[in-house]
């Protein structure tokens, strides 16, 4: 699944150019290429500097530390948390769930559908139900009223017209 439709918004942020999003189709030593350059040019600056190669080089070796614990971070993830930070939500399920109503407005989507896509700890319709209450009440605060409609045994579905106001909220 892509989240092509934030993905520029993501990567021109500041939060998302700390954490480009990683490439999963490449191997791991590909992967991680830019936190193992970082680390390996403070060790070659730790050699150089005198007074601060302790700190360099126990900078370098977290780093590497880091790289290893946490591995690549889906795109998706990004997106859910720069959409998160910018609209103030408290679940990353209500972005994710966002991000899945933005990727085709208009078009309703069961609760049990989106419960695998945007559920981050158990998969259960009820999850929606909150991730859909606490988007409508953040959207409206910010004037965009009945921008997450339900129809009756369809699902949930983002009005096509909130779509210009809810991106340029994430702008």
């Amino acid at each position: 699944m892509m989240y092509s439709s934030l993905a520029h918004v993501v990567q021109q942020s500041a939060v998302a150019t700390m954490a480009r999003p990683l490439d999963t189709d490449l191997p791991p030593t590909e992967r991680f290429r830019g936190t193992r350059d970082i680390a390996r040019r403070l060790l070659e600056e730790a050699v150089q500097a005198v007074g601060s190669a302790p700190l360099l080089r126990e900078a370098a070796h977290e780093l590497l530390k880091l790289d290893l614990l946490l591995g690549p971070v889906p795109e998706s993830q990004l997106c859910a948390d720069y959409v998160r930070t910018k609209l103030g939500l408290r679940h990353r399920g209500s972005a994710l769930l966002l991000l899945e109503l933005l990727a085709r407005p208009g078009v309703p989507r069961r609760a049990r559908d989106l419960a695998p896509l945007v559920c981050t700890k158990s998969v259960n319709t009820s999850s929606v139900k909150v991730f859909v209450h606490e988007l409508r009440g953040v959207v409206a605060r910010f004037g965009i009223e009945d921008a997450i409609g339900l129809k009756v045994r369809e699902g949930y579905y983002l009005s096509e017209g909130a779509v210009p106001e809810i991106m340029a909220l994430l702008q």
